[in-house]
């Protein structure tokens, strides 16, 4: 009997170790009280998602990212004639974890939904009410971002790799004003391939997909099916599955002379049937 005790340890201690070690460093969520307004760098908590102005490119523009009382949240700005023509700030809503860790320090991300790598992934979306309203319709967009990474940054040292960008809705004549490919469904609507690109800026994989120009108003109700899109550009672009999906990000970019209100009645997103909503209570 002892032998046969002793066998079933040692095969049972390697599962432990890999189960252990695809754990992901989780952030203790937070949940900020309705009507709180932020402005600067406050970050708003909305349980494991998060709002932030993210005025990368002009701090000059006033951002807001609020709670109402009635539980809707989003981000109001305004940005004038100040900064670059052609750099727009992306104030938004995330979840998971930035793909860079340059200094190869251990990362908490704000979900153990990731990061993920693809070769693991069997679903992903983003489930949500939203709609944006602009003061002055000059350059903006409402649109979601993911990113993937080399290696796992909550681990240790990772770069990113890719970016997808996917617009619910732009200014008219938006650059790039032709697209640069062609269509995809993705389940739930059509989009068209705008910009594309294997060696953009420092990290490589850019595409960027649109559901049409809108004039001023932005209105979107419904589901991004994220794993299609990335099956796609597995399968059709080659993309390496051990690549590292890292976070998720729905905002807008603002550019100068841009003004509007995003509001959201309902966000959630979900990887591998777990799902993980903006808690407004």
């Amino acid at each position: 009997m002892k032998p046969k005790v002793f066998w079933v340890l040692v095969s049972i201690a390697p599962l432990l170790s890999v189960w252990a070690s695809a754990e992901v460093a989780v952030k203790p969520a937070k949940v900020d009280p309705r009507g709180t307004r932020y402005y600067g760098k406050e970050i708003l908590h909305l349980g494991e998602i998060f709002l932030e102005t993210n005025e990368w490119s002009d701090t000059n523009q006033t951002t807001c990212v609020f709670l109402d009382e009635d539980g809707t949240f989003g981000i109001e700005w305004e940005r004038g004639g100040t900064g670059e023509q052609y750099m727009p700030n992306y104030p938004k809503a995330e979840i998971g974890v930035p793909p860079w860790n340059r200094d190869g320090k251990p990362r908490q991300s704000t979900s153990a939904l990731l990061p993920i790598q693809l070769k693991d992934l069997k679903s992903a979306s983003m489930t949500l009410d939203v709609t944006t309203t602009t003061t002055t319709n000059n350059g903006w967009n409402l649109a979601f971002e993911l990113w993937l990474s080399d290696e796992d940054p909550t681990k240790g040292k990772a770069g990113a790799k890719a970016e997808v960008m996917v617009f619910l809705g732009n200014k008219p004549k938006y650059w790039p004003w032709e697209p640069k490919g062609g269509t995809f469904n993705d389940g739930h609507n059509t989009y068209t391939l705008y910009e594309t690109s294997d060696e953009w800026q420092d990290w490589g994989y850019y595409r960027q997909w649109r559901l049409g120009d809108t004039d001023g108003i932005a209105d979107f109700k419904g589901t991004i099916d994220i794993y299609a899109f990335l099956k796609h550009h597995m399968d059709e672009d080659g993309w390496d599955k051990n690549l590292w999906l890292t976070r998720f990000e729905i905002g807008n970019e603002t550019y100068k002379h841009s003004g509007g209100v995003t509001r959201f009645k309902e966000l959630a997103f979900e990887v591998n049937g777990e799902t993980r909503s903006a808690i407004t209570q």
